[in-house]
């Protein structure tokens, strides 16, 4: 009889007890330190690999990116997507020719795009035809390709709906898919001589009608995320922030030195996080793509309304208009960063960033050294701090809508409300945008006191509505909808100032 060794003995019993706490963690659903805020149970990945990808399969996919990311002079109605939208969208075709793979049973050697989105030359076959008859038989075919096309969607959102719980925001992303690999495709087949871009491609007039009915199932679908375990109100949003920076010290409250890569990564954190509370929340794009000398910069703006690079001077955030998502729409940006961030800046700048021995020349660095490319890394930061400190899973997006809410609980001015808009780039009157002279910084101006006021503790003061002369109010007056001027006339009339004695 063998006497068991007492090391063997001992690692079986580590075993057992992994095994136990590995069940328990199961049991109990702690395999991950966030809560779901989805009833989505994490499924396994169908999407097609590097290494099932065929050497002419991907000769084809690195022509889709290229034609979503770099402009080629032939085709006027190329629009063109930052290279993180391009990348997004060919993870989901990836996903959408694996489907093809393991679910349909398409052989690896024969898949491409047009078994998604089939084929049928237009312009191109036309400029050949010489009778009626065969003309009509392009037009038939081209329309029997984009009912085989649609077959092809419905099954795959069927499929996702059923098999993977896709919602319809997701189906609707889908969709959006399918019509990028259908303009790539047909590219050559539209006539913008006749009309708008892809207006001619019944393939493509199919998926905008597909694509306007999943949307429409956006609004009546109930929200799959529950809010409330990711929600913070806005001061505790900068209470967090504030806590944030305290723990920006070089020593533990019981008086031991922090290592340096401990205090870069507070440094790091807190900065991250204040610049969305000390400043009108950009979107997270913004910020992890900060590059010193380039998207931040130093100086001043002069008499003439020019910017003049200075050392000395205040810290500045540039956006070129291809640099963020609504920079078609609204051009080049600048915006001041409040000095309140500037001790950790400078701090971060001269010391700290250069423990994680950064290899280009961003604001922000992961601890690898390599920059933010990302998403999700960055919103990860943010997001592992507010899960500390207040169980929150918060998102960077989020705190734009935490803001916007807060804003209005507090009953800021309208002036305010629309600079706030404009700070964050979002959508506003043409009127507004037309007529509006002041420059870029002046306007957003309100919104930045709006932020410092909250963030320091005072209480936002509304501005005082501005009086309208009578050109003004009849100018506003035929402005309105139909309904909203009856409304307002009913209103005059039911003014105390308008009753006859």
């Amino acid at each position: 009889m063998s006497i068991p060794n007492s090391d063997s003995t001992a690692q079986n019993r580590q075993n057992v007890v992994i095994h136990a706490l590995t069940q328990l963690r199961q049991e109990r659903k702690l395999n991950s330190q966030f809560q779901p805020t989805t009833q989505h149970k994490r499924l396994g990945t169908y999407s097609l690999t590097a290494e099932q990808t065929t050497p002419e399969l991907q000769q084809q996919l690195d022509e889709f990116y290229a034609w979503m990311t770099v402009a080629d002079p032939r085709f006027s109605q190329q629009v063109l997507v930052k290279p993180q939208t391009a990348r997004a969208r060919l993870e989901e075709v990836y996903r959408l020719l694996g489907w093809l793979f393991h679910v349909r049973g398409i052989a690896l050697e024969t898949l491409n795009l047009t078994q998604l989105v089939p084929f049928a030359p237009i312009k191109t076959a036309h400029r050949l035809v010489t009778s009626f008859e065969a003309a009509r038989q392009i037009d038939q075919k081209a329309e029997l390709a984009a009912e085989r096309t649609l077959v092809m969607l419905n099954e795959h959102l069927y499929w996702r709906k059923e098999e993977r719980g896709a919602s319809a925001a997701s189906r609707c992303l889908i969709v959006d898919r399918f019509i990028a690999i259908a303009k790539f495709l047909y590219r050559e087949e539209t006539n913008c001589l006749k009309g708008q871009p892809y207006n001619d491609v019944p393939t493509i007039v199919a998926l905008r009608q597909a694509y306007r009915e999943v949307k429409e199932a956006v609004k009546q679908e109930p929200r799959a995320i529950d809010t409330s375990l990711k929600w913070l109100p806005w001061e505790e949003y900068l209470e967090m922030v504030r806590h944030l920076k305290q723990e920006c010290q070089l020593h533990y409250s019981y008086g031991k030195q922090r290592t340096p890569k401990a205090i870069a990564r507070s440094v790091r954190r807190y900065l991250i996080c204040a610049f969305f509370a000390y400043m009108p929340p950009d979107r997270q794009q913004t910020y992890r793509a900060l590059q010193m000398g380039k998207t931040l910069v130093k100086g001043m703006f002069g008499a003439d309304g020019f910017f003049k690079p200075d050392e000395a001077g205040l810290w500045h955030i540039r956006l070129a208009s291809e640099e963020y998502k609504t920079g078609k729409t609204y051009g080049e940006q600048w915006r001041q960063v409040p000095e309140i961030l500037y001790p950790e800046m400078e701090s971060w700048l001269s010391q700290w960033r250069a423990v994680f021995k950064p290899k280009h020349d961003f604001f922000f660095t992961q601890e690898d050294g390599e920059p933010f490319i990302d998403a999700s890394s960055f919103s990860g930061v943010i997001k592992h701090a507010a899960a500390r400190i207040t169980g929150k899973q918060l998102t960077s997006h989020l705190i734009r809508h935490m803001l916007v809410t807060y804003a209005q609980e507090q009953g800021a001015s309208e002036a305010t409300m629309h600079s706030l808009a404009e700070a964050m780039l979002h959508s506003k009157d043409m009127q507004e945008k037309v007529y509006d002279q002041r420059s870029k910084l002046n306007r957003i101006a309100p919104a930045q006191q709006f932020i410092l006021d909250a963030a320091m503790g005072r209480k936002p003061s509304a501005a005082k509505a501005e009086k309208l002369s009578v050109e003004e109010l009849n100018h506003a007056f035929w402005e309105l909808s139909p309904q909203d001027q009856a409304r307002f006339i009913r209103s005059v009339k039911l003014s105390p100032n308008n009753k006859k004695d």
